[in-house]
């Protein structure tokens, strides 16, 4: 049986994105950065429509996947008019406290990792207010020509 390698190597691909995430936020340790990893990719889970969630999160890696879609009650209220920031701080509430940069360093792993072919579906699908950041995570990714997806 052939595994694909989206699965065999998911665990070192997630880890490749929170020791991006742990040097892009100057954070202490992975057990600083996957929790606030986990934080902004539920978030936006949370603030978009069904099929829209359902499509980013078909654009990330298998482990990047699950993360997303952990613990996910679609039709769940989510507090509607919070800050993204606020939000994404209370889901780390316990944990750490992220930097004020979080939410723009987190869409710039995503930018710079998430498979290129998959990135219009994020421009599409993200949240309108996290576009302006999202667009900022690009161009900064398109300065870059390291391997994505890993």
């Amino acid at each position: 049986m052939t595994i694909p390698l989206d699965v065999t190597n998911a665990t070192e691909q997630l880890e490749q994105w929170v020791l991006e995430l742990q040097a892009r936020a100057m954070l202490g340790s992975v057990n600083q950065s996957f929790p606030m990893l986990r934080a902004v990719l539920q978030e936006i889970r949370d603030r978009l429509p069904l099929e829209d969630a359902l499509r980013l999160a078909d654009a990330l890696p298998a482990l990047a996947r699950g993360v997303m879609l952990e613990g996910w009650r679609p039709g769940a209220p989510n507090p509607a008019g919070r800050p993204f920031l606020e939000a994404v701080r209370a889901r780390v509430a316990g944990h750490h406290a992220p930097p004020d940069t979080i939410v723009d360093d987190v869409l710039a792993v995503l930018a710079h990792r998430v498979y290129p072919q998959y990135l219009a579906v994020l421009t599409e699908r993200l949240p309108a207010e996290l576009r302006p950041a999202w667009r900022a995570a690009l161009a900064e990714a398109s300065g870059t020509s390291p391997a994505r997806g890993g």
